[in-house]
């Protein structure tokens, strides 16, 4: 894995529209927050993954927003509830990437969506544990 791109995805925080509010989840920090939404919903697996910018490349916002709403689709055809979300990254140099937080699905099959997509890299977890990122390679 590239040390930049690496770092690029760990200086990230990647945002999911909750209910009531925002949850600011980081790669290798448990989030309380998180574990009493999956709880409530009774979901034990989870995967945050763009579609947009595949291979970490800036695409315009009418290239990136069909895209996004094809992965949203392909979600709901698993049977997963889906939340919106972005990841912002802390230099704010790439602009917010919006994302989907894909709540029960597995690990590969998440991996198997971001590898469509085109993704280097997806943020999985499951209720209880720390959020990880997982290469998609």
């Amino acid at each position: 894995m590239p040390t930049a791109l690496a770092s690029a995805y760990l200086s990230t925080t990647y945002k999911v529209d909750a209910e009531r509010n925002a949850i600011a989840l980081r790669v290798g920090q448990y989030n309380a927050a998180l574990d009493r939404l999956l709880k409530r919903l009774g979901v034990r697996t989870w995967a945050f993954v763009t579609a947009c910018n595949p291979g970490s490349a800036r695409w315009p916002d009418w290239r990136n927003l069909p895209r996004r709403r094809r992965l949203e689709r392909l979600a709901r055809r698993l049977g997963c509830l889906t939340l919106s979300g972005a990841g912002v990254g802390d230099d704010l140099e790439w602009p917010a990437e919006p994302s989907v937080l894909i709540l029960h699905i597995p690990r590969q099959r998440a991996r198997r969506l971001g590898r469509l997509f085109g993704q280097n890299a997806i943020v999985v977890g499951r209720r209880g544990g720390r959020p990880e990122l997982v290469w998609c390679w």
